[in-house]
């Protein structure tokens, strides 16, 4: 019998620690009543103010949302006055979605909740675990970097 590569169990654990993250991210959410089209809202306002404008399609693509729900996402959005649509000027079948600065505050605020949450619970910390988790971030980080250079 083969034994186990030893990169495998750091492969997996890496795998289940960070599929935690969207799961910590409902929960919390849900934990202050915001409905899930509403956190897919918070997720689309995240991709576009760390990229820019970017089409409808390109959005969904990268959050994983069908043509007909993302339509609806951007509709909701520009209602709230937190996305508005531009015409391509390449490309005039193409509709780009920009974030506004109304919606840069909305996206703001709900990461200053999560923020105050996290360190809330850093607070109870100990200096050499608060160093250890830096450096454990700081690694993380650059696993995901090579990773997404893959």
């Amino acid at each position: 019998m083969a034994s186990e590569d030893p990169l495998d169990p750091i492969a997996r654990d890496l795998i289940q620690t960070l599929s935690r993250v969207p799961r910590i991210v409902q929960h919390k959410l849900q934990s202050r009543g915001i409905s899930g089209m509403q956190a897919a809202e918070l997720r689309v306002l995240g991709v576009l103010s760390g990229h820019g404008s970017l089409p409808i399609s390109e959005i969904g693509k990268r959050l994983f949302i069908s043509k007909p729900y993302m339509t609806r996402l951007i509709d909701h959005l520009e209602s709230g006055t937190f996305v508005e649509r531009i015409p391509d000027t390449r490309d005039r079948r193409v509709i780009n979605v920009l974030i506004t600065k109304a919606g840069m505050e909305h996206l703001r605020s709900f990461h200053e909740l999560f923020r105050d949450d996290i360190r809330a619970v850093l607070s109870g910390m100990e200096k050499t675990e608060l160093h250890k988790i830096t450096d454990s971030i700081e690694n993380i980080r650059r696993i995901l970097d090579r990773i997404d250079g893959l």
